[in-house]
């Protein structure tokens, strides 16, 4: 029981250091079908990761791009496939679009810890 704890803490305290990503996708990107397709890989991606709850896809809108912002419990290989830089969280009314409802009503709520 208190290993699981020490690893709960320690995954808290690694997401707490590891930043957010993103990926900024322009219109004709979204257009031609990019959005969908990095939303394919993260859904892999996230298999993967055996339904990690701390791994969660968000989108929001900046001009005219579509901005697509992952969690930083997000698969590493993934990040890499898509390109993903590091980011800011995301604007509180960003969309969730995948990972575990809880996790986007959560940060809805604004109750993430990162």
């Amino acid at each position: 029981m208190r290993a699981a704890r020490l690893e709960v803490r320690a995954r808290a305290a690694l997401d707490y250091a590891m930043p957010w990503h993103q990926v900024r996708l322009s219109t004709q990107q979204v257009v031609d079908g990019e959005e969908g397709r990095i939303l394919d890989l993260f859904a892999d991606a996230l298999v993967r990761a055996r339904g990690d709850p701390d791994m969660a896809m968000f989108s929001s809108e900046e001009g005219e791009d579509t901005v697509l912002h992952f969690t930083p419990a997000t698969d590493q290989l993934f990040l890499r496939m898509v390109r993903a830089q590091p980011s800011e969280r995301p604007p509180q009314n960003a969309t969730f679009m995948a990972g575990e409802n809880e996790t986007g009503r959560r940060f809805r709520a604004g109750q993430l810890p990162y």
